[in-house]
């Protein structure tokens, strides 16, 4: 509510419909973490090297990995969101995003790799599918996104 007397109705109008959609998107990865990855991080986490050593978290230390957990995740569902932005304002094009799928696979990994707080690959894989699934709404918003803007830029 801050910024919207500074905004014209066009910018006003895509400020307030892109609300509601990114706290969809980031409430979607926060569920997805909640209900699905904590359910088997947890016990992996207890039950990690269990004769080596006894876990023993601290109720600071537990919300503190939980709280990180669905931050993060929240965050990464927001990638369509933020691809659409970049597809609207002409930085990507859902082209580049398909001829540079390998990359996208790399750096998706790479950050699966950082959100997940285990070092077993399973819920490495739960973290790197969802993000791939994300990755190719992406490219069907930047496509998208990018005919608007050319439609925009033919009539002004």
């Amino acid at each position: 509510m801050f910024i919207l007397p500074g905004l014209n109705q066009r910018e006003r109008r895509m400020v307030l419909t892109a609300l509601p959609v990114t706290t969809l998107l980031f409430l979607t990865g926060v569920m997805f973490a909640w209900f699905v990855m904590i359910p088997t991080t947890i016990p992996f986490l207890r039950d990690f090297m269990g004769d080596v050593f006894r876990a023993e978290w601290t109720a600071g230390e537990y919300i503190a990995f939980l709280t990180t957990l669905l931050f993060w995740m929240g965050l990464a569902f927001e990638m369509p969101a933020f691809f659409f932005v970049l597809g609207r304002v002409g930085l990507v094009e859902a082209r580049n995003l398909v001829d540079n799928w390998r990359l996208a696979i790399v750096v998706m990994t790479i950050a699966a790799a950082v959100i997940t707080p285990t070092v077993d690959p399973f819920n490495m894989l739960l973290v790197t599918a969802p993000l791939m699934v994300l990755y190719v709404m992406s490219i069907f918003l930047t496509g998208f996104a990018s005919r608007q803007r050319r439609r925009l830029e033919e009539q002004a």
